[in-house]
């Protein structure tokens, strides 16, 4: 199949894949020992696994998977800016827009709360179960994946005062960095930023607690040498921090260019 982006496991223990490249627009998964591929655009589900065509991969990014409580399928289109839903037994539902420009996470809690990365505007938006937009969080100042976003909403008068908004501009040529989000179960709220390379963390209300995780120094990443804690990084990587996951106090971190997973306990660098 294509290139497998991330995968999830349901209460039932059932394996799910998003997998996206120029060939198929499509989703896998095993349920039962059987491998199952599911078409975005032709509504099919299949055994067999077979390449849709290019025209297919024009239709759908699928970057992320979850699971509702009532075992509902949410898979979030980053291209369409979208979330799919599909019912338990693989049939479509509906689709949840208002969620953001270039979403690249999300996340739903126990109560079916989805909490959105919308990357495109520097911002996460917390929605209801129907959909619909209980909190919008965030700017540049917070979350800095997007400066052209930023940019754009400036006033004129502004736009005249930031004098080193042309180099930035030309440095940053459009770039969206990847935010990656999890909820603990007291309701805490994990950001990841992969332009900051940072965690942030805030209650249920987003008040801000404390953040954790920096980049690697010039010299230990062309050294070779490691410090824990720290992740590697490359200016022409956009999403090096793959994915967050939080589970009994612990935080897990997908350091992609490093090709390990990093593990946090309270701020703090643990294995």
């Amino acid at each position: 199949v294509g290139e497998q982006q991330i995968t999830g496991v349901d209460s039932s223990e059932n394996i799910f894949a998003v997998d996206y490249d120029i060939f198929n627009d499509k989703f896998h998964f095993i349920l039962d020992g059987d491998y199952y591929s599911y078409s975005f655009k032709e509504k099919i589900l299949t055994k067999e696994i077979d390449f849709g065509s290019v025209e297919d991969w024009e239709y759908c990014e699928p970057v992320e998977v979850r699971n509702d409580s009532k075992g509902n399928i949410f898979i979030l289109d980053s291209k369409l800016e979208r979330l799919n839903i599909y019912s338990k037994d693989y049939k479509f539902v509906k689709n949840i827009t208002n969620i953001g420009k270039k979403p690249t996470g999300f996340y739903i809690d126990e109560f079916d709360n989805i909490y959105v990365a919308a990357a495109g505007e520097n911002c996460v938006r917390k929605l209801s179960p129907s959909g619909q937009l209980i909190y919008k969080f965030g700017e540049y100042g917070v979350f800095e994946t997007c400066f052209s976003y930023y940019y754009e909403i400036l006033s004129e008068e502004n736009k005249e005062k930031r004098r080193d908004v042309k180099e930035f501009m030309l440095m940053d040529n459009g770039r969206i960095y990847s935010m990656k989000i999890a909820v603990d179960r007291n309701g805490y709220i994990y950001v990841l930023d992969n332009k900051s390379m940072k965690i942030s963390v805030f209650d249920q209300f987003f008040k801000y607690h404390y953040s954790f995780g920096e980049k690697e120094s010039i010299v230990q990443m062309f050294s070779g040498k490691r410090e824990p804690g720290r992740f590697v990084w490359d200016e022409k990587s956009e999403d090096n921090l793959r994915d967050i996951a939080v589970d009994g106090g612990y935080v897990y971190i997908i350091d992609n260019l490093g090709k390990r997973i990093d593990i946090f306990k309270d701020g703090r660098y643990y294995n």
